[in-house]
């Protein structure tokens, strides 16, 4: 009653056994049928490979849930564990047998990837999922002056520039993804407004395609460094997606990937020979 899925490899007509897909069971899940059906979803997170959704109606004493799988490279061909968990108290509490049967994945927005219908017969419901645009963050930081003069040591500014593109070529608008930035300095560099923070957290919403949302910090070198062991200044930002607390589906707002890091430095102008300062 727990239910498990086997692959099978099409090796020149010949089936070969790749693994198996068996989740790991908690209370409640012993009777989750896990496998009762199964659809090719297509390539939903834009990788090459196709993905695909497990149903296993008996879980959560019998709500039902359903399992999406990424699919990999031979000779691995699916992820070993689910990307998502569909859960059916999540959507209705009233569902029973939630994931029982599937359609087969169908585009029926027109954004380009694909969506799906899952049955719910001991309810005598279905459920209509629909498939976000998969997006990605890309960010740069820079400074200005490009580098920092050891002499005068005058404070310096760091733009901190993130946007977001759309993993497949789409020919719709795409709405900006609300996003969080937390930006780190190096231990030697100082916020002017905050002399002893090291880090900074603000929110934004990342324009997707060309466009790119800029923040200007201004800092300084710490009077504690020594330029005989430190050439530059590393800063780095973390950038991850907001989650919408809407209830109703967006066609053109994109779901991140993963969450994105970027740094770079400023190098010291010490006026001598080599990278660090050493005593003639």
């Amino acid at each position: 009653e727990e239910g498990k899925i086997t692959i099978f490899y099409n090796d020149n007509g010949v089936l070969q056994e790749k693994g198996i897909r068996q989740p790991e069971l908690g209370f409640g899940e012993s009777g989750s049928r896990f496998g009762s059906a199964i659809t090719n979803l297509g390539d939903l997170n834009s990788d090459g490979f196709d993905d695909i959704a497990v149903g296993a109606p008996g879980l959560d004493f019998g709500a039902g849930a359903v399992y999406i799988f990424f699919g990999k490279q031979f000779p691995f061909v699916l992820e070993k564990d689910a990307s998502q968990i569909i859960r059916a108290s999540d959507l209705n509490q009233n569902l029973r047998g939630f994931g029982i049967s599937f359609s087969r994945g169908l585009d029926i927005d027109s954004n380009l990837y694909n969506d799906f219908a899952i049955g719910a017969s001991n309810s005598n419901n279905s459920v209509v999922l629909r498939t976000h645009p998969v997006v990605a963050y890309k960010g740069r930081i820079s400074f200005s002056p490009l580098s920092i003069n050891i002499a005068t040591m005058k404070d310096f500014t760091m733009n901190v520039c993130i946007g977001a593109f759309s993993i497949k070529k789409v020919d719709y608008y795409m709405s900006n993804v609300k996003s969080k930035v937390i930006v780190k300095i190096d231990k030697n560099a100082e916020f002017t407004d905050d002399p002893d923070g090291k880090e900074t957290t603000y929110e934004l919403r990342a324009p997707v395609g060309t466009d790119e949302e800029c923040k200007v910090f201004t800092l300084k070198a710490s009077s504690m460094f020594s330029s005989t062991t430190l050439s530059s200044l590393r800063m780095s930002a973390t950038v991850e997606q907001i989650d919408s607390v809407s209830q109703s589906f967006c066609k053109e707002c994109g779901k991140i990937r993963s969450h994105h890091q970027f740094e770079n430095q400023i190098a010291f102008q010490t006026g001598c020979k080599s990278e660090k300062c050493i005593s003639d």
